[in-house]
């Protein structure tokens, strides 16, 4: 087989060598950018629990150099009050981040835009039932309601950035001879949905899990306890 000549090995160290100290710069530089997400994220959030902040993108600073952009920014903070409603969570995931070029010039890494996000927030069934004044429980992909000592199966769902509970019905189906004091027609719940900080939208669906309910929107722009985060914080 033929050797590589010494120039060629020394060629193939250095790339190696740049390659290694490019992925290193760029671990460490989504360390800090995450960091700064969860600073930004409690400076700007009123919340009771943790902060999350996550940003995913490959290769990193050779892309928002180049580009201007970031793959995706996921922020989360837990335990958010809006109105009468405490979150569980509120999480949101950004697409296609812009980042300010001209801040660039300033050593700043400042979000700008994206191409595309959403967010979700959490509530929890023991929250629901205070707010509404009835007992519900959420299982997996399910809900129910305890009503006069009987258990209703509930449709839940998202009108108009309400949260509706709807098509009520009694196990076994209105037929089965049970007599619920006020007649067997229910009147379906709803609660309103209020924004928040880091939910700047109105929601549009819903999703049914263990002892909570996912609620969640689509946006097109970052939210504005998000704007012009500078995610390397380089200075100036």
């Amino acid at each position: 087989m033929p050797v590589a000549s010494e120039p060629v090995r020394k060629l193939l160290i250095g790339v190696a060598i740049f390659l290694v100290a490019g992925l290193v710069v760029d671990v460490v530089s989504l360390g800090v950018a995450s960091k700064n997400l969860r600073q930004q994220i409690s400076a700007n959030v009123p919340h009771t629990g943790a902060t999350h902040g996550r940003v995913r993108s490959f290769p990193f600073i050779a892309r928002f150099i180049a580009l201007g952009t970031i793959a995706e920014v996921e922020a989360s903070v837990d335990g958010v009050d809006a109105g009468p409603v405490h979150f569980l969570n509120i999480t949101a995931k950004l697409h296609g981040i812009k980042i300010d070029r001209g801040a660039l010039a300033h050593r700043k890494a400042r979000l700008q835009g994206i191409s595309s996000g959403t967010v979700s927030a959490e509530i929890s069934d023991t929250e629901l039932s205070r707010i509404l004044g009835q007992t519900i429980k959420f299982t997996p992909g399910k809900a129910s309601m305890t009503i006069h000592g009987f258990t209703i199966n509930a449709k839940v769902e998202v009108q108009n950035g309400a949260l509706k509970f709807g098509g009520l019905g009694l196990p076994g189906g209105l037929g089965g001879g049970l007599n619920i004091p006020g007649g067997l027609s229910i009147p379906g719940l709803s609660l309103p949905i209020p924004r928040a900080p880091l939910l700047p939208c109105s929601t549009q669906s819903a999703d049914v899990r263990q002892g909570r309910i996912r609620v969640s929107c689509t946006i097109t722009q970052i939210p504005k306890e998000l704007f012009k985060t500078d995610l390397l914080s380089l200075g100036g």
